[in-house]
């Protein structure tokens, strides 16, 4: 294929449209993370946080597909009924607690592993897949004389390979729970926000500039 050389003829007036799209979009996923930031995180001392876990869990065993996208979807049908059962509240500081959990799996399990590249990030995004046994044996690990959870990197791994058989394919593996945790946060928050939040002005302002296909 030969190096393309002509450019779109795209009006002005497009061209204003997609810059003023880019601008808001940017600015609503800025006032995304200073909300995220601000609010208080569920606590692994609360149950309510392990009832949650437990909840995305079935909502991936549930997801009608493999592996990453099992995940995407199990975490969009969170955000889903979160939000139709109007629980988006504690959600939302699930996601804050998925990931201050991971900081904390990844301090525990730090010095079984000799390398903390991809790999050991993916294990510490996914390990929650396995259950709150398996995360409760993990933070047990570190920063002990005696460890009362896991040994050495052959433990976790027997560990996993323990779980119940749709589990062995995501816990440990490079599934993105976090990414696609906040994905749908953002896009449910947004849902949320247009129906709960929006006067009727700004609703109305926004319904008039819906573009009709010719």
């Amino acid at each position: 294929m030969t190096e393309a050389t002509v450019k779109l003829n795209v009006s002005k007036g497009h061209l204003n449209a997609v810059a003023n799209y880019l601008k808001w979009q940017n600015q609503a996923r800025t006032h995304y993370w200073r909300f995220m930031h601000a609010l208080e995180p569920l606590s692994l001392t609360d149950e309510r946080f392990w009832s949650v876990l437990e909840f995305l869990r079935e909502c991936v065993a549930e997801a009608r597909s493999t592996d990453i996208e099992k995940v995407n979807g199990g975490a969009r049908e969170f955000f889903r009924r979160a939000y139709l059962e109007d629980w988006m509240d504690d959600a939302l500081k699930f996601v804050k607690a998925y990931k201050k959990l991971k900081g904390r799996l990844s301090k525990a399990l730090g010095d079984l592993y000799e390398f903390h590249g991809d790999s050991f990030g993916d294990l510490c995004d996914s390990l929650p897949l396995g259950g709150r046994a398996l995360v409760e044996r993990a933070l047990k690990t570190g920063g002990k004389p005696k460890r009362a959870g896991f040994l050495d990197e052959t433990e976790v791994d027997e560990a996993l390979a323990a779980l119940e058989p749709a589990w062995k394919k995501l816990a440990g593996h490079e599934v993105y729970v976090e990414g696609a945790l906040e994905e749908h946060a953002q896009e449910y928050l947004q849902s949320y926000i247009r129906k709960e939040l929006l006067t009727q002005e700004q609703g109305e302002e926004i319904e008039s500039m819906k573009v009709v296909e010719e």
